[in-house]
C-alpha cells in the first residue's frame, strides 16, 4: 500500500509510475535486485567475496594482541566526574590494568585516575575529582598490559556550575 509520503503526487508532478529510473521499477524496485525473471547469478558484482583476506605482517599481530579498551561516559558534578569504560577482550592477558587519562581541553599535560586490576572483559569506572565548575575536560580510557598501554578514543565532557551540587 502506497503511503502519502512516499509516492504522492501533485498536479505538476509525474505519477511515480511514469517517473524515471531512480528508485522506482528499473533501479531498485522490481527489475534489478532479485525481482522475477533477473538473472543475479551472472552478476559477480553482487555476489560475496568467500575468500577469506589473509595479512601475515608482525605489526598487525601485535596491534591484535593488545586488549580492545572503548571511552564510553562522563557522569559529572561542578567538581568531579565519574567515567566508564569497556574492555571488551583481554586477549591472552590474565589480568589488565586499567585507568582514565583526562585533563583541561586547553591543557597538555594528561593526570590519571586511579588504576583498577581486571581479570575478566567488562565495564569499568574511575572518578576524577578536584575539578573545576564550568570547565570542559577531555578524557580517555586505557588498559595497560606488559606489551603496552591500549588507549581508547578521546571524549569530552564539561563540568556544570558550581551551584546544582550539594
Amino acid at each position: 500500500m502506497l503511503t502519502a509520503g512516499c509516492a504522492s503526487s501533485t498536479d505538476d508532478e509525474q505519477p511515480a509510475a511514469d517517473q524515471p529510473a531512480g528508485f522506482g521499477l528499473d533501479a531498485y524496485g522490481l527489475s534489478t535486485y532479485g525481482s522475477p525473471g533477473s538473472d543475479d547469478s551472472s552478476d559477480s558484482a553482487t555476489e560475496p567475496d568467500d575468500e577469506p583476506q589473509e595479512d601475515d605482517s608482525e605489526e598487525d599481530t601485535a596491534v591484535e594482541s593488545l586488549p580492545n579498551v572503548l571511552t564510553v561516559k562522563a557522569n559529572t558534578t561542578a567538581s568531579s566526574a565519574t567515567l566508564w569504560g569497556l574492555v571488551w577482550t583481554l586477549e591472552e592477558c590474565d589480568s589488565v590494568d586499567v585507568f582514565f587519562e583526562y585533563r583541561r581541553a586547553d591543557a597538555e599535560d594528561w593526570k590519571e585516575t586511579e588504576t583498577t586490576t581486571l581479570t575478566n572483559w567488562g565495564a569499568f569506572d574511575q572518578t576524577a575529582s578536584d575539578l573545576c565548575p564550568s570547565t570542559q575536560y577531555e578524557y580517555r580510557a586505557v588498559v595497560a598490559t606488559d606489551d603496552g598501554p591500549d588507549v581508547g578514543d578521546t571524549k569530552l565532557f564539561e563540568t556544570p556550575d558550581g551551584e546544582h551540587d550539594n
